[in-house]
């Protein structure tokens, strides 16, 4: 199980099928000195997990952020 999977399943058990989800912040990357800069994105299959939570009219943010900090932002749309 991923990590995107758990934290919906968790939110599932905590909240029941009535929450919704308005943003997703996903941080890690290669602890390497050459390649600190590399961002951790979400699998095909968390991304659709996450679009199947969003519902069809909404269109939710996911920020990366790398191991030095740095982020980047896509909708969950963009990325599918």
């Amino acid at each position: 199980m991923h990590a995107e999977e758990s934290a919906l399943a968790q939110a599932v058990t905590v909240l029941g099928n009535n929450f919704k989800i308005e943003n997703i912040y996903v941080t890690g990357g290669v602890k390497s000195n050459s390649n600190m800069e590399a961002f951790t994105t979400c699998c095909g299959k968390c991304r659709q997990r996450i679009y199947d939570f969003c519902g069809v009219e909404e269109d939710i943010l996911i920020t990366y952020f790398n191991l030095s900090g740095e982020k980047q932002e896509r909708t969950i749309r963009a990325i599918l």
